[in-house]
């Protein structure tokens, strides 16, 4: 976000869509480290670039 700033001066637009697919094969094949591993991008990854984003965002009006 520092950067972000550093360079641009504000940021007015979020795209948070970046994502793994992970493994494609019958569920009950997946063990919980691939899951983990899925959940961890898909997931997490979209909390917390919107943990760091929004407060600049919301200050920016």
């Amino acid at each position: 976000m520092d950067q972000t700033i550093s360079k641009f001066g504000r940021i007015d637009c979020f795209v948070n869509n970046a994502g793994v697919e992970g493994p494609v094969k019958p569920l009950e094949e997946i063990t919980e480290k691939e899951f983990d591993f899925v959940y961890g991008n898909n997931v997490k990854g979209i909390l917390f670039g919107l943990k760091y984003v929004l407060p600049i965002m919301k200050a920016q009006k």
